[in-house]
């Protein structure tokens, strides 16, 4: 597989852009990034679903990979399958080879548009394997899937809250969550931040990111901020 990885893909590193993801993702070893720009990686992934799905296969079930567009290359495929239940197999088998949220945020399915009333699960699963990106991805599967008037349920806020991990990745995905929830669930979510049950770090940045949008309006903003966290509290 690699002679296959490296002749399709190693022609079109990039020192540039190499340099512009190292500075993105600085916690993972800048000799695993290549350097090379997202059409490229699709354009390659959408050739290997259509046209040898062997080789698609023996990719995918080859784990750990080495270079962060193997990563790449990896949720880029399984962002094209179309069968839900194989889908989570393989979102279970690689979620745990994760490292860096550039290739966690970047698995977003088109499918899951179609059967988020089974997500809450599958959340529940992966916050309870308890490690960084796997419940990062929960946040972000939620965030992007779950906050909508139509399918929206409180008891997901409530699993979020049970969240007991303190990775800096995983604390802003919590703010970053948090602040759709007030801006999409607004009567529902705003307790939650009068209550202080978060921790200073967290309510702070919750409330900056809701400062941020311009789907709030001014006395909301307002209000938000006299809920900050300050050193006297």
């Amino acid at each position: 597989m690699k002679n296959l990885f490296f002749k399709n893909f190693y022609e079109f590193s990039d020192l540039k852009y190499k340099q512009f993801i190292e500075k993105l993702i600085p916690n993972i070893d800048k000799g695993k990034i290549l350097g090379i720009k997202a059409k490229y990686i699709d354009n390659f992934a959408k050739s290997l679903i259509l046209n040898d799905e062997q080789q698609m296969l023996l990719f995918l079930n080859s784990l750990p990979h080495y270079y962060l567009e193997e990563n790449l290359l990896h949720i880029k495929l399984l962002s094209l399958f179309d069968d839900y239940q194989i889908l989570i197999k393989y979102i279970d088998n690689f979620l745990p080879y994760i490292d860096n949220w550039m290739v966690c945020d970047s698995l977003i399915p088109k499918i899951f548009n179609k059967n988020k009333n089974k997500l809450f699960f599958e959340i529940d699963k992966w916050i309870k394997l308890n490690q960084t990106y796997s419940i990062r991805y929960a946040l972000i599967v939620a965030l992007k899937f779950l906050l909508n008037n139509n399918i929206f349920d409180e008891k997901i806020i409530s699993l979020f809250l049970t969240i007991k991990n303190n990775d800096y990745y995983v604390k802003i995905a919590i703010a970053w969550f948090f602040s759709e929830a007030i801006i999409k669930q607004y009567s529902v979510s705003i307790k939650y931040l009068e209550n202080k049950i978060f921790d200073k770090w967290i309510q702070n940045k919750i409330i900056s990111k809701c400062c941020d949008s311009k789907r709030l309006t001014d006395d909301t903003k307002k209000y938000l901020k006299s809920l900050r966290i300050n050193n006297e509290n």
